[in-house]
């Protein structure tokens, strides 16, 4: 009588809609400990137990931490994004638009453990994605500080490009990092824009700003 050979099943793969909703949810968790503890601290092994997902699935999806860092960077980056369109659809007043993702920006790095940017450096391709992001923003991002000089809220002197650098280049990570020791994020984000972005205003502007900043400095209690 022939014998039957006994075979092991393998578990079967994450596919289709379920995967992309899998990854979607280790991404936002991953993101969650990142910035809550550090990259350093969080392991994979950390993420897949706070997800209750085995150690297999978690590495189906992403091959490392870099790898899942880099996934979480561009992904806040698409749902800020979202927010920058939202918020033009609504409404055509620079100052208005760029307070109202000041005050999302300080909401965020109030939750954010400082180690979270001076950890950032280990990680190349967040660093190299970080620098491309940058040059190419800045063409549009230019061009939309210059719609607050014909709104009458920004000086027609300014040369917003290199305003534009300027505080990219102070908002480094590695700057970050080497000028705000023992500064709370917020405030350092805080003090870095506002002198940057009142400093372009015409009085008419300094006045708008300082009636929206207000009522942000009250709610973020800075």
């Amino acid at each position: 009588m022939e014998k039957k050979t006994a075979t092991t099943a393998k578990p079967a793969s994450i596919g289709g809609t379920h995967k992309e909703e899998v990854r979607l949810r280790v991404i936002e968790q991953a993101m969650r400990m990142f910035q809550a503890h550090g990259i350093k601290s969080v392991t994979m092994d950390s993420i897949a137990d706070a997800l209750k997902m085995s150690k297999r699935t978690l590495y189906e999806l992403f091959a490392d931490k870099a790898a899942l860092l880099l996934a979480g960077l561009r992904l806040q980056d698409e749902r800020k994004e979202r927010c920058m369109q939202e918020r033009l659809a609504e409404t055509d007043n620079v100052l208005e638009i760029i307070l109202g993702e000041f005050a999302d920006s300080m909401r965020m790095f109030s939750g954010i453990n400082p180690d979270f940017f001076i950890e950032l450096h280990k990680y190349p391709a967040a660093v190299a994605y970080f620098e491309k992001r940058s040059r190419e923003h800045e063409a549009a991002a230019v061009a939309f500080l210059q719609r607050g000089v014909a709104q009458g809220f920004f000086r027609p002197d300014v040369n917003f490009t290199l305003v534009y650098r300027q505080i990219a280049r102070t908002l480094n990570y590695r700057a970050m990092e080497e000028i705000g020791r023992g500064c709370p994020l917020k405030s350092l984000f805080y003090n870095i824009v506002i002198v940057y972005i009142r400093g372009c205003a015409t009085p008419e502007g300094a006045r708008y700003m300082d009636n929206i900043l207000e009522k942000i400095l009250q709610a973020e209690q800075l």
